[in-house]
C-alpha cells in the first residue's frame, strides 16, 4: 500500500495540468504500473458476498421469471429447440389423426349405435382415461423446461374472457343450426357419438364417470395440445395463421369427416379465444360446456 503511494505521488508531481484530479483513476493508472490487475466484474451484482449465487443469478435474469422478458424464452434455450418442439408438436397431432381416422374407417357403419353407448361403459371410461393421460404426459414431454408454452396463466381480464366465452358458444351453435340444414350424409353430432340412444338409469355411475372424461378430463388435455403447446409455437409464424392451425389440427385429430365442418370453425373459435385471453382457462370452460350439452340431452331428453 506504501508504494502505491508513492506511485501516486510520482504520477502527481509529473504533469498534472493536462489531467484533471481523479483518484480511482490515478489508482488504476498505480495498478497498471505495477502490473497488478483489477478483479472484472462481469455485473454489479457480482460485488454482493452475502447474496446467495441463486439470488444473484436471478436478479441479473439469468434465471426466467415473470417479471422479466426471459420468462418467455429460457436461457439455455437456442433457436433451433422451438422448432424441435414444434416438429414433435406436429408429429403428435399427424399420429393422433391418423389412428383416429384408421378406426373411423375400418369400424363398420353397424358399430355407430354400439359407439354411442359406450357412455354406460367403465371400460370405455378406463381406456379413455389412459389415452388421455398418455396424451397429457406427451404434451408435458414437448413443453418441458417450458411452462410458459402451456398458457396455464389468468386471462388478462375475467369479464371479457367471459364475454368472449359467451361469444364463441353463441357461434358454434348458430353455425351447428346453419349446418345442420345441409345435405350431408350425416349428421356431426350423430357422427362424433357422444349423445346416447336412450338413457339406462341402471349404469348412472358409469355414465356419470364418463361425463368426467369428456367434459373435464378431455378439455383440460386437448386446450393444453392445441390452445396452449400448439399455439404458442405456431405464434412464431403470426396470429392468423397460429388461429387458423390451431383449429384445423383440432378437427383433424378427431378423426372425422362430416364433423370437421363444425370441429374446426370450433377450433378457431378457441384458438382466437386463447389469442385474446392469453389463457387457456376460458376455452377450458367453453370446450366443457360444448361436450356436456349432447350428454346432458341424454338425461333431460
Amino acid at each position: 500500500m506504501l508504494h502505491v503511494r508513492s506511485c501516486l505521488g510520482e504520477l502527481r508531481g509529473r504533469d498534472a495540468a493536462p489531467v484533471a484530479s481523479n483518484p480511482p483513476f490515478e489508482l488504476l493508472l498505480a495498478l497498471e504500473r505495477l502490473a497488478v490487475r483489477a478483479p472484472t466484474l462481469d455485473h454489479a451484482l457480482d460485488e454482493r458476498p452475502d447474496l446467495d449465487e441463486g439470488i444473484v443469478r436471478f436478479l441479473r435474469s439469468e434465471v426466467a421469471h415473470c417479471c422479466n422478458p426471459m420468462r418467455r424464452m429460457s436461457v439455455t434455450e437456442t433457436p433451433l429447440m422451438p422448432r424441435t418442439r414444434l416438429a414433435y408438436w406436429t408429429a403428435l397431432v399427424a399420429a393422433i389423426a391418423g389412428l383416429n381416422y384408421y378406426a373411423r374407417f375400418s369400424s363398420s357403419s353397424s358399430s355407430t349405435s354400439v359407439g354411442r353407448d359406450e357412455v354406460y361403459s367403465w371400460s370405455a371410461f378406463a381406456g379413455g382415461l389412459i389415452v388421455y393421460a398418455v396424451w397429457l404426459g406427451l404434451v408435458l414431454a414437448i413443453a418441458a423446461g417450458r411452462t410458459d408454452l402451456l398458457a396455464l396463466r389468468r386471462p388478462r381480464s375475467w369479464g371479457r374472457a367471459l364475454r368472449l366465452g359467451i361469444g364463441a358458444v353463441v357461434f358454434v351453435y348458430v353455425f351447428e343450426i346453419f349446418v345442420s340444414v345441409l345435405p350431408l350424409p350425416q349428421s356431426p353430432s350423430a357422427e362424433q357419438g357422444l349423445t346416447p340412444t336412450h338413457w339406462e338409469p341402471a349404469h348412472a355411475a358409469a355414465f356419470a364417470a364418463n361425463v368426467a372424461l369428456f367434459t373435464i378430463v378431455a378439455p383440460v388435455v386437448e386446450e393444453l395440445m392445441f390452445r396452449g403447446v400448439g399455439q404458442s409455437l405456431l405464434r412464431s409464424l403470426g396470429r392468423v395463421p397460429a388461429i387458423l392451425l390451431v383449429g384445423v389440427a383440432f378437427g383433424l385429430t378427431h378423426g372425422l369427416l362430416e364433423a370437421l365442418v363444425v370441429l374446426i370453425p370450433f377450433g378457431i373459435a378457441l384458438a382466437y379465444l386463447r389469442d385474446r385471453t392469453d389463457s387457456v382457462y376460458p376455452g377450458m370452460l367453453v370446450h366443457a360446456s360444448f361436450n356436456a350439452r349432447p350428454l346432458a340431452y341424454a338425461v333431460l331428453g
